[in-house]
């Protein structure tokens, strides 16, 4: 989806990020390593019928 849709992509992890997200080099490893602050809101909001 976030190569897809990209408007919508951004808008979502606008959303989903609090703040920045820090990228750091590991040349030894070949990878960046990043962190940052997230937050879920609404993502798993609802109401569900439970019977019994």
């Amino acid at each position: 989806m976030l190569q897809r849709e990209v408007p919508e992509a951004r808008e979502i992890l606008r959303n989903l990020v609090a703040g920045r997200i820090v990228f750091k080099p590991r040349p030894e490893a070949r990878v960046y390593e990043f962190s940052g602050r997230g937050s879920f809101g609404h993502l798993l909001a609802g109401a569900v019928q439970f019977r019994w």
